[in-house]
């Protein structure tokens, strides 16, 4: 059985050939990258409890050895523009806030998973205004260079 979609081995040529620099990769990337962040905010906001959403965050070492946290977990979700060399990002939690979503969306021994950066990310990946906005800044692009 042939996998191949038809005409999909030529716009990947094609693609191949446009000449972009790193940093209009990382522009490209970065278009995208916004809107998924605003995405992934939203929808954290929306699925979650809103009482598992009063965890705070910033840890803060108090008296008996035991934690503060202050903020809720959507503050932390972020993403570094430019972040590898071929102009690529990952879209995350910040430090501090990356174990308390993990512990949510995945679950412990002690409480279940909620899914919910699975939901999230699901629902950013259906929603096409992250390619939109990536072609809108591929089509600037060329058409500054004149292709």
């Amino acid at each position: 059985m042939d996998d191949d979609i038809e005409g999909l081995d030529a716009v990947l040529q094609a693609l191949d050939d446009i000449p972009f620099t790193r940093k209009e990769k990382a522009d490209i990337v970065e278009a995208g990258a916004k809107i998924a962040r605003e995405q992934v905010v939203a929808e954290t906001k929306a699925m979650m409890n809103p009482e598992l959403t009063k965890i705070v965050m910033d840890f803060k070492k108090s008296k008996g050895g035991r934690y503060e946290y202050e903020g809720h977990l959507y503050e932390g979700v972020t993403y570094k523009p430019d972040e590898f060399i071929d102009g690529s990002t990952n879209l995350g939690f910040r430090k501090g806030y990356v174990t308390v979503a993990h512990w949510l969306n995945d679950g412990t021994y002690r409480q279940p998973a909620t899914f919910f950066l699975n939901h999230a990310f699901d629902n950013v990946m259906e929603n096409n205004e992250v390619d939109k906005a990536q072609t809108d800044k591929a089509n600037e692009i060329l058409t500054r260079k004149g292709l």
